[in-house]
């Protein structure tokens, strides 16, 4: 790196602009935070927004946050160790933190505001610098000569903001834009015209943009998959299913001690599908210490059977527990809405989610004559989920996710991910994007329009982006089901959540919401789309039935 080429004020201003968040909560100030190593009296509001001095009062009081002795630093309790016995391997953490969201600094500015002494704060400075996490130089072209240290990640972003004239490039979208954007790279059909997925591969395709997405079970093969795919069959994704390329799982959602689970899998259970190289890296529920939950007597005889048998067949299941058919059928379907059983092939959902009313009639039509197969005897075996995590690494995992949500979103920013209960905190997440950005396989910046906080493109995306925007707008429409992860209403898109409810659907015009078929029936959402669409079409859009899906074993 050049330490002599100078940076513009107005970039370093403009970047640390996209790193600092405007911390909206308390948490969000613990975790900026743990981020920032610590911070001073002064810099509060610089790094955190004008409501940060009030949230870490807060957190002074209640303990997530301890102050020094002179009332002018802060340190995530932690951390603490900083006001008490600081080791180098501390201040080498906190110390990097802080070179992450402060304005460039020399060594002696350091030692001023570190609340430690000089001969502990030089050695870690020194070995920063020498391990290339930071850059010390004369690029700070407000100090005429004086040598600062800041990160060399940041350095990097500013030099390529000024070398190719990057703002223009990069000029932020609205949430719409994004929404469009999303929509294509998902392959969604737009009305009047066709881009989806097409076969086994498309299936395969559209599977990888949905990697360890967890939706209501019965939208999987209703809505996310058709989506995508055109003639979408679930014989494709039982075929990939079964050749060990994908796996499923329920997320259970009951509290530890809550009594057994009365029925199994419903339409509306969160079912997680994913590659089985992701599956090795997803914490088993909402962390990796969920609780068991408590099951029927019958639930138990299949899980002792499991584990005693290992993967079994439904008829040797049958066979091992001394369980009835339609009794193990019940008992199978609540272990694996507890997240405890899954099967190799998609069948088992497939006939889990099927109303009592088509369970019954699928029964009585079971018969060597007609040869109509009962999905359970075409789910492959059943078997355990295995409720360790394979990666342990908090960095690896953390990186691997970050590449999921990459590939999924293309870009990716706090706001849009924060719901996601399988991914690490956004704190872990952050780090693992600038790790990204460093190694120049991210462009970091601010891209959308409406969100504070570091935001991070795939280039490919950004392209995108950028031809989106030439394009204007085009009156597409697009129709999306309420459970699909790109539902964004009420998280990217401005306005009321609409929840995920398999069946109920949204209308989008050039990426704006424009109507919603839900429990209340049809209606038209007020937006600057609004005349681009009448009730007419509205109405023909979100309730045109959808073709005969589940084609797979019927």
């Amino acid at each position: 790196e050049d330490e002599t080429q100078a940076l513009d004020a107005a970039v370093v201003a403009a970047v640390l602009d996209e790193v600092r968040p405007r911390v909206r909560s308390e948490d969000e100030a613990w975790d900026l935070t743990l981020l920032a190593g610590f911070l001073r009296l002064h810099e509060l509001a610089t790094v955190g927004g004008p409501e940060m001095p009030v949230f870490i009062a807060r957190l002074v009081d209640n303990g997530r946050v301890v102050m020094g002795h002179d009332s002018t630093v802060f340190v995530a309790a932690e951390h603490k160790e900083l006001l008490q016995a600081p080791t180098h391997e501390l201040l080498m953490k906190l110390m990097r933190g802080r070179l992450e969201l402060l304005l460039p600094m020399s060594r002696a500015e350091h030692r001023r505001h570190a609340p430690v002494a000089a001969e502990l704060l030089d050695p870690v400075l020194e070995r920063i610098v020498r391990e290339g996490a930071a850059l010390e130089g004369t690029f700070d072209a407000t100090r005429r000569g004086e040598r600062v240290l800041w990160s060399r990640r940041l350095v990097a972003r500013a030099r390529r903001r000024m070398l190719e004239r990057l703002r223009a490039e990069i000029e932020p979208v609205q949430p719409a834009d994004l929404m469009r954007s999303l929509f294509e790279r998902h392959h969604f059909a737009v009305v009047g015209d066709e881009h989806r997925f097409v076969g086994r591969d498309g299936v395969r395709a559209a599977l990888k943009l949905l990697d360890g997405v967890t939706a209501p079970a019965a939208a999987w093969e209703q809505d996310l998959l058709p989506s995508r795919v055109r003639g979408f069959d679930g014989a494709d994704l039982d075929a990939l299913c079964l050749a060990g390329e994908l796996t499923w799982r329920c997320r259970s959602t009951r509290a530890e001690g809550a009594g057994p689970r009365k029925g199994g899998v419903v339409r509306q259970s969160a079912l997680t599908v994913a590659d089985r190289d992701t599956a090795a890296f997803l914490p088993h529920a909402g962390n990796d210490d969920a609780p068991i939950p408590v099951l029927t007597d019958t639930a138990q005889l299949v899980i002792g059977a499991l584990t005693k048998k290992g993967p079994s067949f439904f008829r040797d299941l049958a066979r091992h527990s001394g369980l009835a058919s339609d009794v193990l059928e019940a008992a199978v379907a609540e272990s694996i809405a507890a997240g405890l059983v899954t099967a190799d092939g998609f069948a088992a959902v497939r006939g889990l989610v099927r109303s009592a009313k088509d369970k019954e009639k699928s029964r009585r039509a079971q018969s060597p004559r007609l040869g109509v197969a009962n999905p359970f005897d075409v789910a492959g075996r059943f078997a355990l989920v295995d409720r360790d995590v394979e990666i342990t690494d908090a960095d690896d995992r953390a990186e691997r996710h970050a590449r999921l949500l990459l590939h999924r979103f293309g870009i990716v920013f706090r706001t849009l991910v924060e719901r996601d209960p399988l991914l690490p905190p956004w704190r872990e997440l952050l780090l693992a994007l600038r790790r990204l950005e460093v190694r120049g396989e991210v462009r970091g910046g601010r891209f959308v329009h409406g969100f504070s906080g570091e935001q991070f493109a795939d280039p490919e995306a950004l392209a995108h982006l950028r031809r989106l925007r030439q394009r204007g707008a085009e009156n597409k429409k697009v129709v999306v089901a309420a459970a699909d992860p790109l539902n964004l209403t009420g998280i990217v898109l401005p306005g009321a959540r609409v929840p995920a409810v398999v069946g109920h659907k949204l209308v989008f015009v050039d990426g704006l919401l424009a109507g919603v078929l839900d429990g209340d029936g049809v209606r038209a959402i007020a937006s600057e789309v609004t005349a681009a669409i009448d009730i007419v079409e509205l109405t023909a859009l979100l309730t045109a039935v959808s073709p005969k899906l589940f084609l797979a074993h019927r």
